[in-house]
C-alpha cells in the first residue's frame, strides 16, 4: 500500500503539474501583496503623523507648500486620472487648515494661442478650470511673484488675475500695477491677524509692475522693506513669499541670505522660498523662520531631487509659540505623496537637506520632523 503524501509533497506535486500557470499566479499575488502593503504603510504613517499633530495645542493651523505648476505633463495626468488624483494624499490636510498658501507657478489661460509669449525659453500655463478645485482645496492666498507669471506677457497675467477673482482665490505678488502687485493680504484667524506678501528676485525684462502697467513685485529692497514693515506693524504674523536663488542648487546663495537678512530686519516672521525646484535648508535669522526653498509641490519634473518635497504645517498655541511640522513627501505622477515604510531613505535625505548648515534642531516623532519657535508675543 502506497503511503499518503504529506502537505509539502502534495504542494510540490501541484506546482509541477500547474507550473506555467502557477508562476504567473504567484507573480500576480506578489504584485497585489506589495501594493496592499504599500497602501497600508502609507495609511499608517499618515495616520500616526496626523495624531502627533493633533496632540499639539493650536490656536490656528497654517500650511505652506512649494511650487504648484498645473500645466504641461501635470495636465496630462489630470486628463487621464482627474484632478482629485493630484491632491489625494493632502486633500484632507488642506481642507482642515485655517490658512493655506503656496507658490502658483503658471498663468491660467483658456487657450495658449490667444496670447503672445514672452521672450524666453520655457513657457508654462494651465487651464483656468483648475482654479475652482484649488478654491475647494482651501487655498487661502497664492503667490504669483515668480518667473512664469508673465510668460504670456501682460495680457496673460491680466487674464490670470481675472480668473482668480472669479473663483475668489486671493493672490499676492502680482497686479494690474505696482500698487496692487505690492499689496499686503490680510486674514484674521481666531484673533490672529496674518499678513502675506510676495516678491520675486527672478524675472526677465518687462516683468515687473510699474505705476501704470501690470506685472510682478520685485525683490528690490527699497520697495519691499517698507511694505514688510507696514505688514509687521499691522499684523500679528507676517509671511513673505520670495522667488529667488538658483535652480537645482541645494544650498542658498549669498544673495538669498542677504535678502533674508533684510526681510528679517524689516519684520518678516516667516519667509517661504521658491524657485530652486529642490529643497534647501531651514534656519532662523534673528527671530525669523526662513525656509530657503520648499522645492516643488505639484510639478512634472522627473529628476529625483525635484521630486522630493515637504508639507509644512504650523500650529500656533495661545501663547504665540509656533510648532512647525515638516512631513517629507515624494512627488509621483505629479502628485505629492506621503512616504511609505519602503521609502525611509527619502526621510533621512530630506532631513539632511533641511539641516545642512542650519541652526535649527529638529525633533522627530512618527515620521514627522518638528521644531518650536515663538512667533506672536501675547500681552
Amino acid at each position: 500500500m502506497k503511503d499518503k503524501l504529506n502537505m509539502q509533497e502534495r504542494l510540490l506535486k501541484y506546482v509541477k503539474k500547474t507550473k506555467p500557470n502557477t508562476t504567473k499566479h504567484v507573480l500576480i499575488l506578489l504584485v497585489i501583496t506589495v501594493g496592499l502593503l504599500t497602501i497600508m504603510s502609507v495609511s499608517a504613517s499618515s495616520e500616526s503623523s496626523e495624531n502627533t499633530m493633533a496632540d499639539a495645542p493650536s490656536e490656528f493651523t497654517a500650511i505652506f507648500t512649494g511650487d504648484i505648476m498645473m500645466g504641461r505633463n501635470v495636465q496630462k495626468v489630470i486628463d487621464q486620472k482627474g484632478l482629485p488624483f493630484i491632491f489625494q494624499d493632502v486633500e484632507n490636510r488642506l481642507k482642515e487648515a485655517d490658512f493655506v498658501t503656496g507658490n502658483f507657478e503658471n498663468p491660467v489661460l483658456d487657450s495658449e494661442k490667444d496670447f503672445e509669449k514672452q521672450d524666453k525659453n520655457i513657457h508654462l500655463f494651465a487651464k483656468s478650470d483648475i482654479l475652482p478645485s484649488l478654491k475647494e482645496l482651501n487655498f487661502t492666498v497664492l503667490n504669483l511673484a515668480n518667473n512664469h507669471a508673465m510668460d504670456y506677457q501682460q495680457e496673460g497675467l491680466m487674464h490670470t488675475l481675472e480668473e482668480f477673482s472669479k473663483v475668489d482665490i486671493d493672490y499676492v505678488g502680482a497686479g494690474i500695477n505696482r500698487k496692487e502687485a505690492t499689496d499686503i493680504h490680510y486674514k484674521t484667524v481666531n484673533d490672529v491677524k496674518i499678513a502675506t506678501l510676495g516678491i520675486s528676485d527672478v524675472f526677465v525684462a518687462n516683468s515687473v509692475a510699474t505705476k501704470t502697467e501690470a506685472g510682478i513685485a520685485s525683490a528690490r529692497p527699497s520697495r519691499f522693506i517698507p511694505r514688510i514693515g507696514d505688514a509687521s506693524r499691522n499684523a500679528d504674523l507676517t509671511i513673505v513669499h520670495v522667488h529667488w536663488g538658483e535652480e537645482y542648487d541645494t544650498l542658498p546663495s549669498e544673495r538669498q541670505r542677504e535678502l533674508a537678512k533684510a526681510m528679517a530686519n524689516a519684520g518678516a516672521d516667516i519667509i517661504i522660498g521658491h524657485h530652486p525646484h529642490v529643497l534647501q535648508p531651514v534656519e532662523i535669522i534673528d527671530d525669523t523662520v526662513v525656509f530657503y526653498s520648499l522645492g516643488n509641490f505639484v510639478f512634472d519634473q522627473g529628476w529625483s531631487n525635484t521630486r522630493e518635497t515637504a508639507l509644512i504645517t504650523l500650529k500656533m498655541d495661545e501663547e504665540g509659540i509656533g510648532r512647525f511640522f515638516i512631513e517629507p513627501m515624494l512627488i509621483k505622477e505629479a502628485s505629492p505623496r506621503f512616504l511609505n515604510q519602503m521609502e525611509s531613505y527619502y526621510q533621512s535625505k530630506v532631513k539632511k537637506r533641511l539641516l545642512k548648515h542650519s541652526n535649527i534642531e529638529l525633533h522627530e516623532k512618527d515620521d514627522l520632523f518638528y521644531f518650536d519657535h515663538p512667533l506672536v508675543r501675547r500681552d
